[in-house]
């Protein structure tokens, strides 16, 4: 199958690869339906490089048994949108998060989750001011250590 020219032309752009992370297979198909779109492009990217950035901290804080539906999870989730309100704003990061959380087959109680912590995400970009990423970083680790974020474990 053939890409259209404006994504092969975005491909051939985007020397980091950030596009081609993107529109691989860690997106559903709202997202990629989102996405395929000229104009959002850009902010895909941007959202793609949040997600990638939540997930890496997570790892890092975070034991590989609470990354699923535990506190790694809720915190990746806060983080993420916190970090795409910061740079692109509520109504926006509310977007991809919504897209995100469309699964079929994704259980009900852990679409729920999902969507609370990205909620929660959203309320810590927007209180983050000029104090940039590290300190919703911080407030999000807090508020999943403290269980203030929702959980299934």
């Amino acid at each position: 199958m053939q890409l259209p020219l404006f994504l092969t032309t975005a491909l051939l752009l985007c020397s980091s690869g950030a596009f081609a992370s993107t529109i691989e297979k860690r997106q559903n198909n709202a997202e990629l339906a989102y996405c395929i779109k000229p104009i959002n492009i850009p902010k895909c990217i941007s959202a793609r490089n949040h997600a990638n950035e939540a997930t890496l901290q997570a790892q890092r804080a975070y034991t590989p048994d609470q990354l699923h539906n535990g506190r790694g999870d809720a915190f990746r989730h806060c983080y993420w949108n916190a970090r795409m309100t910061i740079d692109m704003g509520g109504a926006q990061a509310k977007i991809f998060g919504d897209l995100h959380e469309m699964v079929p087959g994704q259980p009900q109680n852990e679409r729920n989750m999902d969507l609370a912590n990205n909620a929660m995400g959203v309320i810590v970009g927007q209180q983050t001011g000029s104090r940039g990423y590290e300190w919703a970083r911080q407030v999000c680790m807090n508020l999943a250590n403290t269980g203030r974020l929702t959980t299934l474990k």
